[in-house]
C-alpha cells in the first residue's frame, strides 16, 4: 500500500451528467411536468425562496419554490392543488435513466496523476446507490485504465440522493485514511482503516472544500469522543508522522483547472480530569462573575432573536458563546460536560446525520439553560 492516495468526487469532477431534475405531479411520478434549470434548482436548495412560503414536499424531502415557478406549475398542469407537486431526481436513480443520459468523462481532472504508482486512487461520491451507478463506474474504470490509472478505492456516502450533499460523511471518509481508524458513532475505534498519512481530495463543490479546509475542527470534535487508548495511539502517529491533506476545488479554467489549499492536523488541546482544588476554586469565582441568570436570560434571548433572523446567524451565535465560555473557563471538564461546553455543529452532524440546522439551533438552546448545573457539578 503506497502512503498517499488522491480521492475523486463523481460529478462535476469525473463525470459530466447531463440528468435533468424533475417537477412531478405525485399522480403521475415517471413524467416530468417541468424540468428544472440547474441553478435554479441550487436557489431552491439553499432555502432562497423560503419568503414566498410556497413548499413542495415529495419522498420526505421539503423544499420552497418561488411564487413565478409556482404560476407555471399551475398553468401547465391546470390545477391550483400545489400538494400534487414534487420535485424528484429520479434521472439520477433510475438506470434506465442514467444509461440513456449524456454523459461525458472528465479525464483532464485526473490524468495528471497517469501511471504514478506512489499514489493511490480512490472514487468519494455523495452518490447512494452504487448498483444504479455500476454502468458509469465501470465505463469510467476503462477510461482511466487506457491512460494509466487504477481506481483502488470507492465510497458512496449519500443516504438519498434527495437529501444533497453529504459534506460530513465525505470528511469521515477522509479523516479515516489520514489517521488509520475507523470511524462510528462520531469517535474514532479500535477497527483499522487503510492508513495514507497524505491524502488528496478533488471536488467541484465549494462547500466540500470548505469543509476540508476546516477538517481540523471536524477532527477535534470526534477526538474528544474517543476512548483514551485510541486517542493516545493517534497522538503518538501526530507526533511522529506529517499528516496532511492537500484540497483541489476544481474549476471549468483551462488553464488553472484548480484552486489548490493544504491542511497539516496538529494536536488538539484536550484537558486533564485531575486539577489542584486551589485552581478550581479561583477560576470557578471568576467563572461565576459571568455566568448567572441575568447572563442566561440575555443570551437566550439573543439566541432566540438570532433563530428569527436565520439559522446560520444562530449557529454564528452558538459557536461565538461557546468561545467565550472556554475562554473564561479554565476548569478542565470532565468529557461528558466537555462534550456539552464544546458542542459544534459538525459533531451535531456526525451523531444525527438527517437532522436539519434547525434542530440543531433548538437543542443548543437547551445547553445555555444546563450550564448552572455543570457549575455545581465542582463546587
Amino acid at each position: 500500500m503506497n502512503k498517499s492516495i488522491a480521492f475523486f468526487d463523481l460529478d462535476g469532477t469525473l463525470i459530466d451528467n447531463k440528468n435533468e431534475i424533475w417537477v412531478i405531479d405525485k399522480n403521475n411520478p415517471r413524467k416530468p411536468v417541468l424540468v428544472l434549470d440547474p441553478i435554479e434548482f441550487v436557489l431552491i436548495k439553499k432555502g432562497h425562496y423560503k419568503k414566498d412560503k410556497i413548499i413542495l414536499d415529495y419522498n420526505g424531502q421539503r423544499y420552497w419554490i418561488s411564487e413565478q415557478l409556482s404560476k407555471k406549475l399551475q398553468k401547465r398542469a391546470r390545477t391550483e392543488n400545489m400538494e400534487r407537486f414534487g420535485i424528484s431526481l429520479m434521472p439520477w436513480v433510475d438506470r434506465d435513466l442514467l444509461n440513456k443520459s449524456e454523459i461525458e468523462y472528465i479525464i483532464k481532472n485526473i490524468e495528471h496523476l497517469n501511471r504514478n504508482k506512489s499514489i493511490d486512487i480512490g472514487i468519494l461520491t455523495a452518490r447512494s446507490n452504487q448498483r444504479t451507478t455500476s454502468d458509469q463506474l465501470n465505463n469510467l474504470r476503462l477510461e482511466l485504465k487506457n491512460i494509466g490509472i487504477d481506481i483502488k478505492k470507492i465510497f458512496f456516502v449519500g443516504k438519498s440522493v434527495n437529501t444533497g450533499q453529504n459534506y460530513i460523511n465525505k470528511m469521515v471518509v477522509l479523516l479515516e485514511h489520514l489517521i488509520g481508524f475507523k470511524i462510528k458513532g462520531g469517535k474514532f475505534i479500535s477497527l483499522k482503516q487503510d492508513w495514507y498519512p497524505h491524502v488528496s481530495f478533488y471536488d467541484d463543490d465549494p462547500q466540500n472544500i470548505h469543509y476540508a479546509n476546516d477538517i481540523q475542527k471536524i477532527f477535534d470534535d470526534i477526538l474528544r469522543k474517543t476512548d483514551d487508548e485510541i486517542f493516545h495511539i493517534i497522538m503518538e502517529r501526530l507526533d511522529e508522522v506529517k499528516i496532511r491533506l492537500d484540497n483541489y476545488q476544481v474549476t471549468t479554467n483551462e488553464t488553472n483547472r484548480f484552486i489548490e489549499s493544504s491542511v497539516e492536523l496538529k494536536k488538539p488541546v484536550r484537558c486533564p480530569i485531575k486539577e489542584n482544588n486551589k485552581m478550581k476554586m479561583k477560576t470557578l469565582k471568576t467563572f461565576e462573575q459571568f455566568i448567572n441568570e441575568n447572563w442566561i436570560t440575555d443570551k437566550v434571548g439573543e439566541f432566540t432573536n438570532k433563530v428569527k433572523s436565520g439559522v446560520s446567524n444562530a449557529i454564528g451565535t452558538v459557536k461565538d458563546t461557546v468561545k467565550d465560555l472556554i475562554s473564561i473557563l479554565d476548569v478542565p471538564l470532565l468529557p461528558e460536560d466537555e462534550r456539552i461546553i464544546r458542542k459544534s455543529w459538525y459533531e451535531w452532524q456526525i451523531e444525527h446525520p438527517e437532522d436539519t440546522e434547525e434542530n440543531f439551533v433548538k437543542n443548543n438552546l437547551d445547553l445555555f439553560k444546563n450550564y448552572p448545573k455543570i457549575i455545581e457539578k465542582y463546587r
